[in-house]
């Protein structure tokens, strides 16, 4: 039984592994395109070069709407060209403020910060007791301050860094 005594010819092996994948992958672009086009070619033929009769009738009464009625458009677009907008009975209609509420809601969900530089209340309101901070011995009718009570969990400021550096 003979076999061969020579070493396989790796060069010319490579060359043949690269042009068959070269070639496939030209076929599989080759092919695509060629899909692409035949495919952009038929929808040309089947809906491109029919005549869109339905949107021309609805183009057509557009038109009409819009060059009748009230003011036509041609006549409007020369006023707003002109800066000439307060046409006679098209004032614009002057706010409901039982009908505009929402507009305000989700303003008035919005925290309120506390203004230190606010005028002082008006001398028909009771005035609030004094706070820790600007007096030093509050009088003993007033309440403890919210800054003297102990914070509560979740509101209370994160703990500065300690100076380990962990």
């Amino acid at each position: 039984m003979a076999h061969e005594k020579t070493d396989p010819k790796m060069g010319v092996i490579i060359r043949i592994t690269l042009f068959g994948i070269v070639a496939v992958v030209a076929t599989r672009f080759g092919l695509i395109s060629y899909f692409g086009y035949m495919n952009d070619k038929e929808h040309h033929l089947k809906w491109a070069m029919q005549k869109p009769e339905e949107l021309d009738k609805l183009r057509e009464d557009e038109a009409k709407k819009l060059s009748g009625g009230a003011m036509p458009i041609a006549s409007a677009m020369k006023l707003v060209a002109a800066d000439k907008r307060q046409v006679p009975g098209l004032e614009p209609a002057a706010a409901d403020p039982m009908r505009e509420k929402d507009t305000l809601a989700g303003w008035a969900q919005m925290p309120k910060p506390i203004d230190s530089s606010a005028p002082a209340p008006s001398s028909s309101a009771p005035a609030p007791a004094p706070s820790a901070s600007t007096s030093a011995a509050p009088s003993a009718s007033a309440a403890p301050s919210a800054s003297a009570a102990p914070p509560a969990s979740g509101s209370a400021a994160p703990p500065a860094p300690s100076a380990s550096g962990h």
